[in-house]
């Protein structure tokens, strides 16, 4: 059977940590409002024109997923030169 000081320990103990868990989601929703208006945002936007495409990374904004990334081959791995093949 649980003894009943160890039972309020572990109560407190619960309320500290869902007190902190609660700070941190209200800090979290302070420094990271819901944006409303993404022109004023600003620091995520992409746009066509500053969009660096890679090989696989599609851009189709007219699509059901604007933006698309696949896998692509990896370049065959070089080979070491000769004298620190033997490490």
């Amino acid at each position: 059977m649980t003894d009943p000081a160890t039972f309020d320990e572990l109560s407190q103990t619960r309320s500290r940590v869902l007190s902190v868990l609660d700070f941190l989601a209200a800090l979290h929703a302070r420094r990271h409002p819901p944006v409303h208006d993404i022109n004023k945002y600003g620091l995520d936007l992409i746009r066509e024109s500053t969009l660096r495409l890679s090989p696989g990374v599609t851009l189709s904004p007219s699509g059901s997923a604007w933006l698309e990334v696949d896998f692509v081959e990896l370049p065959a791995r070089p080979l070491p030169p000769e004298d620190l093949e033997a490490f």
